[in-house]
C-alpha cells in the first residue's frame, strides 16, 4: 500500500480533534514531543512503525485506517451506492465495513440509524414483528454508542428516539433530559408529547410566538403599531384566557396612555374602560384553572380578590397619568362596583401605613392622622401622641419612625374608624368616635361646644377623611361618610358633626366637593373661626339623625 504523508497526517489530525485531544495532550500519551505530533500532521514525517498501534488504539481506529489504506474508502463508496437502493441494502454495507474494521465509530453509528429506519418505517400489520426486531437492535447499538461516548447527544437523541418508537415513552424522556444541548433536548422532549399534552404544548408554542411579536409592537408604541396588536390578539387568541386577558388589560392601558398624549381624551377614557371590562372579565374566569400569568404570580397572596381588577386597581391608585381629570368616569364606576367600607381592625395597621406611604404621602407629605380616639388607652396614649423628632440624614429612617408610629396608634386601638379598600389595599379612611373622646383635633374646646345640640345630645366626631391622591372626588369619601352615618345610626347617636379645615393640603375644587358632598348628605354649617396664630380657618358642619 503507497503511503500518502498528507493523508495520513490528515487524518491523525481529523481524529485527535475528534477524540478531544491537543498536540501536548496526545503527545504525553505517545511520549513523544508535541513537534513530533505537528510534524506527522502537516505531512513533514510519518510516525515510527512502533507508535502505530498505540496512535490507532489511542484515535480508536485501525491501523489500516491510520495509515489511509483505500479499503476504508472503497467501503465508504460502497455504503453510499447503497443507500440509494433503501435502508437494508445500505444495513448490509455497514456490516462488510465493521466485519473489516468492528471499531469504527462512524460506521457503528450508521448501522444504528439503519436499524433504527427499518424499524420506523410503513405501518403494515404484517411487518411489526421485523420492525420490532430492528428496533432491538437498534436500542442495542445506540446504548453501546452511548456508553462508549456519553457525550456525545447524537447518540443520545437517538437512544431516546428508539425508546419511544418501542412504547417506552418515560425511558425516552429520561434520556431526553441527558441532552447537553438545550435547544436539542427541548425540542426532542417536545416530541415525546402525546394526546391532550401534545395539543397543550402546541398551544403553547403558538402562545409564544404571539406574545413575542406582540410584546415588539408594544415597544414601537405608536398607534398604528397598538392596532396591530388589536388585531394579533382578535385573529391568534380569540378564546377567553387568563393570558389573552392580562394581553388586552396591558394593550388596553398602553393605548390609553398613548391616546392621553396625542390630546384624544375620549381614547383615552374607551380604552380605560376596556381594560376594566377585560380585568372583571379575567377575575371572572373559573377558580380552578391553575394561573401563569405575570399579575397573578405578583399577587398570588391575595385570597379575597381576583387579580384583574386588585391589579388594575393598584394601577389607577399610583400612576401619575392616571390623575388626568378624563380618567375620573371610570374611576368612579370602578369605586361604585368594587370599593367596599369596613371597621379600621387592630391587624390592619400595617396595610393603613402601606395606604398613606404609596397612596397619600407623595413627595414627601406625611400624615398618619393628627387626631385619634381617646377611648380604654389611658396613660399610653401620651407616647403614641408625641410626634417624634425626625433625622435629617435619611428618609429611610423617617419611614421607619411612621411605621412604628401606626403600629402603636391602629395596633394599639388608638387609631379607629373605616377603611374603604378592595382586598388587601386601603383606598381611604375615615377617622370617627364619640365628641368626647376627642382632644387633639385643633379646635378650642369653647369653639366645639355647640349650644343647638340639646343637653344629653350623643354626638359623633368625624375628625378625618383621607383618600388615596389618584382617587379623590371619585367617590370614595361619600362611601367613607355613608359607612359612618350608618355606624352613628346602629350606636343611638343623635348628632354626626364634621371638621372641614381649608389649611388643609387639599386644592380649592376638591374642598369645594367635599362642603358639597356634606351638604347632600343633610350636614348644615354650624360655625366658623379662625385660629389667627397658626393662620387655619375652621368650619364646624352638623348633621341631626
Amino acid at each position: 500500500m503507497q503511503r500518502n504523508e498528507k493523508r495520513i497526517g490528515e487524518i491523525i489530525r481529523r481524529r485527535r480533534l475528534h477524540k478531544g485531544y491537543t498536540q501536548d495532550t496526545l503527545a504525553l500519551e505517545l511520549h513523544v514531543s508535541p513537534q513530533a505530533i505537528s510534524k506527522w500532521e502537516t505531512g513533514q514525517t510519518m510516525p515510527d512503525i512502533n507508535l502505530l498501534l498505540p496512535l490507532s488504539r489511542l484515535l480508536e481506529i485501525s491501523v489500516d485506517q491510520l495509515l489511509g489504506g483505500d479499503r476504508r474508502a472503497e467501503f465508504e463508496a460502497e455504503y453510499r451506492r447503497a443507500t440509494i437502493f433503501g435502508h437494508k441494502i445500505a444495513l448490509l454495507a455497514c456490516a462488510d465495513a465493521l466485519n473489516a474494521n468492528p471499531d469504527d465509530e462512524i460506521f457503528l453509528y450508521r448501522r444504528a440509524c439503519e436499524e433504527y429506519d427499518i424499524g420506523t418505517e410503513g405501518d403494515h400489520p404484517a411487518l411489526h414483528a421485523e420492525r420490532g426486531s430492528y428496533l432491538c437492535w437498534a436500542e442495542e447499538h445506540f446504548s453501546d454508542l452511548h456508553k462508549k461516548y456519553p457525550e456525545n447527544d447524537d447518540y443520545i437523541v437517538f437512544l431516546a428516539k428508539t425508546y419511544y418508537a418501542k412504547g417506552k415513552r418515560g425511558d425516552a424522556v429520561e434520556m431526553a433530559y441527558n441532552c447537553r444541548d438545550a435547544e436539542k433536548r427541548s425540542k426532542l422532549i417536545d416530541s415525546f408529547r402525546e394526546g391532550e399534552d401534545k395539543i397543550i404544548h402546541q398551544q403553547e408554542t403558538i402562545l409564544t410566538g404571539v406574545k413575542a411579536l406582540y410584546d415588539i409592537l408594544l415597544e414601537y408604541n405608536t398607534r398604528e403599531s397598538l392596532t396591530a396588536a388589536y388585531a394579533l390578539l382578535d385573529d391568534m387568541l380569540t378564546d377567553t384566557t387568563h393570558d389573552s386577558l392580562n394581553m388586552r388589560i396591558e394593550l388596553h392601558i398602553k393605548f390609553a396612555y398613548l391616546c392621553l398624549s396625542e390630546g384624544d381624551t375620549e381614547g383615552f377614557t374607551t380604552s380605560l374602560a376596556s381594560a376594566y371590562d377585560a380585568a372583571k372579565a379575567y377575575d371572572a374566569l373559573p377558580k380552578d384553572v391553575t394561573y401563569n400569568s405575570p399579575l397573578y404570580d405578583r399577587l398570588s397572596e391575595v385570597n379575597r380578590v381576583r387579580p384583574g381588577v386588585f391589579c388594575l386597581l393598584d394601577c389607577f391608585a399610583t400612576d401619575r397619568e392616571l390623575e388626568h381629570p378624563a380618567a375620573k368616569p371610570i374611576k368612579k364606576r370602578i369605586v361604585d362596583e368594587v370599593i367596599g367600607c369596613s371597621r379600621l381592625f387592630r391587624h390592619e395597621w400595617l396595610a393603613y401605613y402601606q395606604f398613606c406611604a404609596r397612596y397619600i404621602n407623595r413627595d414627601n407629605y406625611r400624615n398618619f392622622g393628627l387626631a385619634w380616639n381617646m377611648e380604654d388607652v389611658g396613660d399610653a396614649i401620651t407616647e403614641a401622641l408625641q410626634r417624634p423628632r425626625y433625622p435629617d440624614n435619611t428618609s429611610e429612617e423617617v419611614c421607619l419612625i411612621e411605621k412604628q408610629l401606626v403600629e402603636r396608634l391602629v395596633g394599639g386601638g388608638v387609631m379607629r374608624g373605616c377603611t374603604a379598600s378592595y382586598g388587601n389595599n386601603i383606598y381611604g379612611y375615615c377617622n370617627y368616635a364619640q365628641k368626647e373622646k376627642y382632644c387633639h383635633i385643633g379646635i378650642p374646646d369653647e369653639e366645639r361646644a355647640i349650644p343647638s345640640a340639646p343637653e344629653g345630645s350623643k354626638i359623633m366626631s368625624i375628625v378625618e377623611i383621607m383618600v388615596a391622591n389618584n382617587f379623590k372626588d371619585c367617590g370614595i369619601e361619600e362611601k367613607l361618610l355613608d359607612y359612618a352615618l350608618e355606624e352613628a345610626r346602629v350606636c343611638g347617636y343623635t348628632h354626626v358633626e364634621i371638621y372641614p379645615k381649608e389649611w388643609m393640603e387639599l386644592d380649592k375644587e376638591y374642598y369645594r366637593s367635599l362642603l358639597s358632598l356634606y351638604e347632600r348628605k343633610g350636614f348644615r354649617l354650624i360655625r366658623e373661626t379662625e385660629n389667627e396664630s397658626r393662620s387655619r380657618r375652621y368650619q364646624i358642619w352638623q348633621k341631626v339623625l
